[in-house]
């Protein structure tokens, strides 16, 4: 199972089909190349920040065992992007 969060790009906007998006896309090839049936979950949602990917989105993958999952956020979040509280940040290196 390929699970997919995010926003709009996921949700394969400006393209025909969600089939031409990347997840369309790249759940499509698993499935070539493992030749195996492999389910999509695409849980993004147009115009998502990060806040509602960690809300709603994230808590739903305990309801499944997906491999591989992928994210694709943050372009909405830009458009409400407080310069000064993000250089305030303190970020610590892993």
């Amino acid at each position: 199972m390929y699970f997919a969060l995010g926003d709009s790009p996921a949700q394969g906007i400006g393209t025909a089909t969600l089939d031409f998006s990347h997840v369309g896309l790249l759940g499509a090839r698993l499935q070539r190349h493992s030749g195996r049936t492999v389910q999509v979950v695409n849980t993004s949602r147009y115009g998502a920040q990060l806040k509602d990917v960690i809300a709603e989105q994230l808590p739903l993958l305990d309801e499944y065992e997906p491999d591989p999952v992928t994210l694709s956020i943050g372009a909405n979040d830009m458009r409400t992007l407080e310069l000064d509280a993000f250089r305030a940040l303190d970020v610590k290196e892993p």
